[in-house]
């Protein structure tokens, strides 16, 4: 199978969380385009660059709510043994797997029920940040070397891209106001997500959904998150440079997204 990347096709912007016939989602429910965001300077991102959304399964429709398709690259940061078999778009986009922390998929897992469930969410987004800030920092770098739209996901495109996609848009200089607005608007898509995964079957039958309180989308968490990258004594561009994304790829990457 081929990892070409094939011409961007402008789409028009409609619903995409639409049911098949029998009733099961069919498109990703957690997708959106992150153009139109403010940065600290009064300049907005760019659509067409960098998408979020949970993950994709081969069953369903082609995204059609973007700007463009498909992506240039994809990086999805979901661990080995969270699927089996090929990416859905690997014929047509160049995918990267980038594992940050298993723990952080609660949508797919059952004995996350027994664990303190706020303290749990806050641990997660620590350890996404201690675990592998040297894969958070390389997403960005891959972001600036690719001419075509960035696709991050992970399971439920919550905590993992939720903190993965924060650090991309500080890079950017976006506002942390923005980040958290954005971060926040997941919180109304889970339910719809949960429906999805267990209409593919990716919870098992009768298996309680996760608690309420995991699947929401804290602004504090993602404050949190804010508060440790770009407090660094060098600011965004210090934290990145000390986990290995050199300064020529923040300004390449704030080249592309943001608009002059």
């Amino acid at each position: 199978m081929s990892n070409s990347v094939q011409p961007l096709v402008p789409a028009p912007l409609v619903d995409t969380n639409r049911k098949d016939s029998r009733g099961s989602i069919s498109g990703l429910v957690n997708l959106r385009d992150l153009g139109g965001l403010p940065t600290t300077d009064g300049r907005m991102t760019r659509s067409g660059v960098l998408y979020r959304s949970d993950a994709p399964y081969a069953s369903d429709d082609t995204p059609d709510s973007l700007p463009a398709w498909p992506p240039g690259i994809v990086v999805d940061l979901r661990s080995h043994g969270e699927y089996t078999g090929a990416h859905p778009w690997i014929e047509y986009s160049k995918v990267v797997q980038i594992p940050v922390l298993r723990d952080a998929a609660v949508v797919t897992d059952a004995d996350t029920l027994t664990r303190p469930t706020a303290k749990h969410l806050e641990r997660i987004y620590n350890d996404i940040l201690d675990a592998h800030p040297d894969r958070l920092a390389g997403v960005v770098e891959l972001a600036a070397r690719e001419a075509g739209p960035v696709h991050v996901h992970c399971a439920a495109g919550k905590d993992r891209t939720g903190v993965t996609v924060a650090i991309l848009l500080l890079t950017a200089t976006v506002s942390a106001e923005a980040i958290v607005q954005d971060y926040t608007a997941t919180a109304e898509n889970m339910d719809a997500l949960m429906t999805r995964l267990e209409a593919l079957g990716r919870r098992k039958s009768g298996t309680p959904r996760p608690s309420p309180s995991m699947l929401t989308a804290p602004a504090a968490l993602i404050e949190m998150v804010i508060d440790r990258v770009a407090g660094h004594q060098d600011g965004v561009e210090g934290w990145l440079d000390e986990h290995g994304c050199p300064r020529d790829s923040v300004d390449a990457w704030r080249r592309r997204f943001v608009g002059g």
